[in-house]
């Protein structure tokens, strides 16, 4: 009985969370059957079904499909006769509850995540929508569309937290057959799933949030024009205007309608204007499209720094990589760096040191293939990047022996290289011009 009573509170839970996500197919049927009061007491029945289900189950032991079927029936008869008597509604409280007391008797034989895997979210969200839509064109269905509604977002935002949930228990490596996660980590991302829930929130509430400001505008500007008007008035009285003196001697001017050149200059005036503002919102979108990218990598690299994703990764592996990027140069600073480049050859500059030879020659070789069409593959390790430039199609520069393993140890060695080696390596690539 004691375990009875402990895990009821969790099948009520999850039969309550299954009542939500499918509650349109418990709410309609009683609107247009004018259920009266037991709108709002129905749900809160089937949910008791699961519970009732679930203590048949450890009480009698129903452990086969046959029992399992006739304690339903029973349940959901003698409960709908009990409540609404012979009516209508049998045809709507039987099905409902004999499904509620089945699945509360599953629950107790089988694990939850196998009952409601998470294609029931999908389809109970799509009646959900499916609904709305429906019910957008029956007039007699406004006055409860707005319960519909509510308890859709609430559908959502528990879909979200689960399915969230779900996905970390299942990409943490289970300890003794149960999910160890730190509890900084549920927290860190219910605050995630909470923010994007509440964005949601503000973009499809923003016409009621601004009819509500507005009211509380109104209401305190109403507010402090009668705490003005209960101010003590001055009672002095001003002195009498007098009428403005007409001097009959002047003539009256006539306003003339201004020049024919005049006109043309404000039209042109305001073409110009208009040509400016259009070239400066030209701009800004250019400039923005430039600088979104670097704002997106910026920010990527702060929630990943913010949820610990790569904190301490390094130490546990005992190396500290070095991200290297390589991506294709810009075509308009391309005259620039030749430039700068030949500029540096004759002055003799080099990069310091062998290693950074090598590291310059793979970067160079992977640009240049890239600029030539080649789709370079993020996930690639620089062995299989140059075994893919030796089988491509078109790609015909050659490859120095040896190349892959100097890179390697320039990169991921600690900076020592075979300095024989390496040397030979910067004159066979020195001898071609396209190592350059």
């Amino acid at each position: 009985m004691k375990s009875i009573l402990k895990n009821l509170p969790r099948v009520l839970g999850q039969g309550l969370v299954e009542c939500l996500l499918f509650f349109p197919l418990l709410y309609i049927p009683l609107v247009y059957a004018k259920a009266g009061p037991w709108i709002a007491a129905w749900p809160l029945l089937v949910v008791a079904g699961y519970g009732a289900g679930y203590a048949c189950s450890r009480l009698f032991r129903v452990n086969t499909v046959l029992k399992t079927v006739l304690w339903s029936l029973a349940w959901s008869v003698a409960v709908s006769l009990m409540a609404f008597g012979v009516s209508f509604m049998l045809l709507i409280g039987v099905p409902g509850l004999f499904v509620a007391c089945y699945r509360g008797i599953r629950m107790e034989q089988a694990h939850w995540s196998v009952l409601f895997p998470g294609m029931y979210y999908l389809i109970g969200l799509i009646i959900y929508g499916c609904s709305s839509f429906v019910l957008n064109f029956m007039p007699s269905f406004v006055p409860y569309r707005g319960v519909l509604t509510w308890f859709g977002a609430a559908a959502l935002a528990v879909t979200l937290f689960i399915i969230n949930r779900t996905h970390i228990e299942e990409a943490t490596l289970p300890h003794d057959d149960k999910v160890i996660l730190e509890k900084r980590v549920r927290r860190q991302n219910r605050w995630l799933v909470a923010s994007m829930l509440l964005l949601i929130a503000v973009l499809v509430l923003l016409p009621q949030l601004r009819q509500g400001l507005e009211y509380l505008w109104n209401t305190v500007v109403s507010w402090m024009n009668g705490l003005f008007q209960q101010l003590p008035e001055d009672k002095t009285e001003p002195p009498p205007e007098r009428p403005p003196l007409e001097d009959p001697l002047l003539p009256v001017e006539e306003s003339l309608p201004p020049p024919q050149w005049i006109k043309v200059l404000e039209k042109i005036m305001v073409v110009a204007a208009c040509a400016a503002a259009g070239l400066a919102a030209v701009y800004l979108l250019y400039r923005l499209a430039r600088t979104l990218p670097k704002w997106a990598e910026k920010l990527s690299a702060w929630l990943n720094r913010l949820l610990s994703r790569r904190s301490g990764e390094g130490e546990r592996l005992g190396y500290v990589d070095e991200v290297e990027k390589i991506a294709p140069p810009k075509r308009g600073k391309a005259f620039k760096r030749w430039r700068l480049s030949a500029r540096n050859n004759r002055a003799g500059v080099r990069e310091d040191g062998q290693e950074a030879g090598i590291r310059r020659l793979y970067r160079n070789l992977v640009e240049r293939n890239i600029r030539q069409g080649y789709q370079w593959k993020r996930h690639f390790t620089p062995r299989e990047t140059v075994h893919d430039l030796k089988m491509r199609t078109g790609a015909s520069e050659p490859v120095p022996d040896g190349f892959v393993e100097l890179y390697e140890q320039a990169r991921y060695g600690g900076g020592i290289v075979d300095k024989n080696r390496a040397e030979t390596v910067l004159k066979a690539s020195k001898a071609t011009s396209k190592y350059k």
